[in-house]
């Protein structure tokens, strides 16, 4: 069976963002949307993930950061393309995320453009 579209999941707290993520992606990529890294384990394994959205301030015991350990660490597909969007906008954040594996680091806002071409580069 093949898929008619690509898998994106995306982890992310913030409700209002995920309806964001929802109304700019969700007709182009099936998307899968959590709020915390072990729902996002779950998905992981439960989906042929194409790329991984991560924020850094997640909900339970671990952050996005952990989450791209796990990712690059332990999945099969350790090559899976990871693009953090955070509002933690410290240079420090974006040199832990991108020293963790994310392909990606974008401070929030970004717009609903610049978000479809940045996945563009990896799902064309």
């Amino acid at each position: 069976m093949t898929k008619d579209k690509p898998i994106v999941i995306v982890i992310e707290d913030d409700e209002t963002t995920q309806v964001l993520y929802w109304h700019i992606l969700g007709h182009q990529y099936e998307l899968h949307i959590t709020d915390n890294v072990a729902d996002a384990i779950i998905l992981l394994q439960e989906h042929a993930a194409d790329l991984i959205i991560v924020d850094l301030s997640l909900k339970g015991d671990e952050d996005g950061i952990g989450l791209v350990h796990h990712v690059r660490a332990s999945m099969s597909n350790p090559n899976i393309p990871i693009i953090a969007i955070t509002a933690h906008a410290f240079p420090h954040d974006r040199a832990k995320v991108l020293d963790a594996g994310s392909n990606e680091y974008v401070p929030k806002p970004i717009s609903p453009a610049s978000l479809i071409k940045l996945i563009e580069r990896y799902l064309p």
